[in-house]
């Protein structure tokens, strides 16, 4: 091996070394793309066996193909060393943004809701990272986040390096099993690393430190997690339960998967709704701590309501042993359903609002078809019946209820009827322009992938459309119920799909770098309404829906409608198309607008100190439904309840008084 090539592959730089391996940028001629090489000491080769060992394991890890994994593309040995070759990524690592101060919460959950299925499936095949932190997250040239270096500690495992009673891993990140040098650690390791890299995300500080790293891996194995709440109190406070059951000292307490993490946190930022922190793109400052006053949050069940949203490795691999440790490591920088039978329903009836019982984790969906006293018409005009998500400690449950309450309020949200299915984390729920069909994006019970689905207003006949192995959501039916806009992470980012009824010709609309999310099609077919942050922060857009026939003309066919600095998401058309309603965060506060269908005339609506969110027009277009968290006498704890007010944005009542967060409100026309 010399300093200028090694093996075929010639060397440009050298990006950093440690005790165990010295990594290279290089270019490989006879593909002609830059790489990353880690090269591994010449004393590996003094074990008969490691070489084969190596060998194993490198394959293994080869063989980890996911679009968030960093591809291994060769090993060898070049005089007496042994090496890998790997992509090279030109973005930098986490670790390097973290430089700067804290992640903004939406960045935070776009970076790891992309990462979490690629762990997930190194999981599934048995492959446990090990070694997880944010050095090793790195990211592309355009800002896509990958996971790096997976089995990279196990193969200087194979040379044994290690023993019973010592650890692998680097101490800030390590999970307390790792730091008792338990030698069957499995991927539930993994996530409590995931925990750390969520925390340092949110504060720009790691939650244990200590002058020696053996004094870090004492505090992981001892030590309480501290409150994330006390470093940035603005966060939305589940976001604390996430990083709590992230970080159990007990593995069984943990997540299971990555997505139920993720999607837990999802879950947190769009329950909570109310602040700026949820949205914001650029980086907040680190807050100082505050006195420990506020109550932590239960955390739901894995499968809890949730919804919606980035180089090389630096840092050291620590094994400790019973007498000491020994620091080692490296860098990389840089229409109709198909028959399906109906399920057995159960009817509650009730006058007065009724108190919810949580349903058993992860197994439960709850639709309620409402028969209460109809008192008076409709509100708002259709059938009089509300759809929305609801529920208590997190749970992602659908209901219905009467809208039929116009003279007495005291019906409304009365009248429920569950009947169980097997999805959990059910959310934004989208009613056909016929009024028979539902779309919502969920979770199956067996599996961490969202995906859409569809069933029948009443409840049967439910049918999975999309099953992509990413996160499937935010559907949205055309007006004449023949074809569905979604959003899919399938190809990195957020980004409009298109299909047709039965869940078949999915494609790609919008193809950018940037996240594209809740379309909404014009009644008279002709426009889609999403929001994307492509200028910096979320604004709402038009597409010329006539692209959907060429496909490659959409990214040509957008127009902007919003242009403020503040943030512009969840859009709607009215009925006759002529308004649109959107959630906007100009004036500090999540509130709800409206404006003309061209984007101007815009006007703030609410002005409620809380969370205005989805906003939806009713079927006559006289008024406007959606979700808040505004305190009232029937709602003192300020959780997310569903209000409805005139286009003036005047005479606002609430309408639903159920336990628990209640969002995503739809009528069924």
């Amino acid at each position: 091996m010399s300093t200028q090539t090694i093996g075929r592959y010639e060397v440009k730089r050298e990006l950093g070394r440690g005790g165990m391996s010295t990594v290279y940028h290089a270019y490989d001629p006879r593909f002609k793309r830059d790489v990353a090489i880690k090269v591994l000491p010449r004393e590996m080769l003094h074990d008969t066996t490691f070489r084969l060992r190596f060998e194993r394991e490198a394959e293994t890890i080869a063989a980890l193909e996911h679009p968030a994994i960093v591809p291994v593309y060769d090993f060898g040995e070049d005089d007496g060393q042994l090496y890998l070759v790997m992509r090279y990524m030109g973005g930098g690592s986490l670790s390097d943004r973290l430089e700067k101060g804290p992640i903004s919460l939406s960045k935070t959950v776009d970076v790891l809701q992309r990462l979490a299925p690629a762990l997930d499936k190194a999981h599934g095949l048995g492959v446990v990272h090990r070694d997880l932190k944010s050095a090793n997250i790195l990211f592309d040239e355009d800002e896509n986040g990958f996971l790096s270096d997976f089995g990279i500690v196990k193969l200087t495992e194979t040379r044994g390096m290690t023993h019973t009673g010592s650890m692998i891993g680097t101490p800030a990140y390590m999970s307390p099993e790792q730091a008792r040098g338990d030698p069957s650690v499995d991927g539930r390791s993994d996530l409590y690393s995931l925990g750390v890299i969520l925390f340092e995300m949110l504060t720009g500080e790691l939650p244990f430190e200590a002058d020696t790293p053996m004094g870090i891996a004492i505090k992981h194995i001892t030590d309480p997690v501290p409150r994330v709440l006390h470093f940035q109190p603005d966060l939305p406070p589940r976001c604390e339960a996430v990083i709590m059951r992230a970080m159990d000292k007990e593995p069984d307490n943990r997540y299971q998967t990555a997505e139920a993490m993720i999607s837990d946190l999802m879950s947190a930022v769009s329950t909570d709704l109310g602040g700026r922190a949820t949205m914001g793109g650029l980086p907040g400052d680190v807050a100082a701590r505050p006195p420990d006053t506020k109550e932590l949050p239960a955390v739901g069940s894995e499968g809890g309501a949730r919804i919606p949203l980035w180089g090389w490795i630096t840092g050291g691999v620590l094994a400790v042993g019973v007498l000491g440790f020994v620091l080692f490591g490296g860098s990389l920088t840089g229409g109709a359903l198909i028959n399906i039978p109906p399920i057995a329903v159960t009817t509650v009836s009730s006058t007065q609002p009724p108190t919810l019982t949580p349903v058993a984790s992860g197994t439960q969906i709850v639709l309620a078809t409402s028969t209460p006293r109809a008192v008076g018409p409709g509100l708002g005009g259709g059938s009089g019946i509300l759809i929305f998500v609801g529920g208590r400690e997190g749970q992602g449950l659908l209901y219905s209820t009467s809208l039929k309450c116009v003279d007495t309020p005291d019906l409304c949200g009365t009248g429920l009827t569950q009947f169980s299915r097997d999805t959990t984390d059910n959310r934004r729920p989208s009613v056909s322009p016929n009024g028979k069909l539902l779309l919502f994006d969920a979770r199956p019970a067996v599996g961490p992938a969202r995906n859409v689905y569809v069933v029948n207003v009443d409840g049967t006949g439910q049918k999975q459309l999309t099953n992509s192995g990413f996160t499937d959501y935010s559907a949205s039916w055309s007006p004449d119920g023949s074809r569905i806009l979604f959003v899919s992470t399938r190809n990195n980012n957020p980004q409009l799909y298109v299909m047709k009824a039965d869940g078949s010709l999915q494609l790609r609309v919008t193809r950018d770098r940037y996240d594209d999310l809740s379309p909404a099609w014009s009644p008279d077919g002709k426009k889609i309404l999403f929001h994307s942050s492509r200028n910096g922060n979320p604004d709402i857009y038009t597409l010329d829906a006539a692209c959907l026939s060429n496909l490659d003309t959409c990214n040509a066919a957008q127009i902007s409608l919003t242009t403020d600095k503040g943030n512009d998401y969840n859009a709607v058309w009215s009925p006759d198309g002529s308004k649109i309603v959107f959630v906007s965060e100009r004036d500090g506060n999540p509130e709800i607008y409206i404006m003309k269908s061209d984007g101007s005339g815009q006007a703030r609506l609410t002005q409620s100190p809380y969370a205005d969110s989805s906003p939806r027009f009713s079927p006559d277009g006289s008024l406007i439904i959606f979700s808040s968290k505004r305190k009232t006498i029937d709602n003192p704890s300020g959780l997310s309840q569903i209000f409805v007010m005139e286009l003036t944005g005047n005479n606002v009542r609430q309408v639903t008084k159920i336990d628990g967060a209640n969002l995503d409100p739809v009528f069924v026309p």
